[in-house]
């Protein structure tokens, strides 16, 4: 608890109610109502905070988490309407496996980067790829 409430005002309300929605029409949790989806379910977020050892580690994951709902909210925008209410994966394993470097704030330790990429609408997945593998993500769009 002490780690979440030292985030940024923004960060806890990003993960506050990306964890609150569950992709079911009309559900909602009671002290969290959250309305519309896709829910977003992070595969191996909770193993990226099982690697924490003290409050600057947990904070550094929560925020790492929160970016992976912020850039999920991007291409799986918040809807409203009936085809809204399903839940998006996101598999988050290069998240885990390194994990270490993620919190102690070097990214992929090696200068690489974290990326999501949207494989269909409902899959998604957090890949580590370095500068060229970047530039070719973004000439295939």
């Amino acid at each position: 608890p002490e780690a979440f409430q030292r985030l940024p005002p923004n960060v806890r309300g990003v993960l506050a109610s990306e964890l609150a929605r569950t992709g079911i029409e009309g559900q909602s949790y009671e002290r969290t109502p959250e309305d519309g989806g896709p829910a977003l379910f992070v595969y191996y977020g909770p193993a990226l905070l099982q690697h924490c050892t003290n409050l600057k580690e947990m904070s550094a994951a929560l925020r790492t988490l929160a970016a992976v709902y912020h850039a999920a909210r991007v291409l799986w925008p918040l809807r409203f309407d009936q085809g809204a209410f399903h839940a998006v994966t996101l598999d988050a394993a290069a998240l885990k496996a390194n994990a270490g470097a993620l919190v102690a704030g070097r990214g992929g330790g090696d200068g690489s980067i974290m990326v999501l990429e949207k494989r269909s609408g409902v899959e998604g997945v957090v890949r580590l790829v370095t500068v060229s593998g970047l530039n070719e993500l973004v000439q295939i769009g």
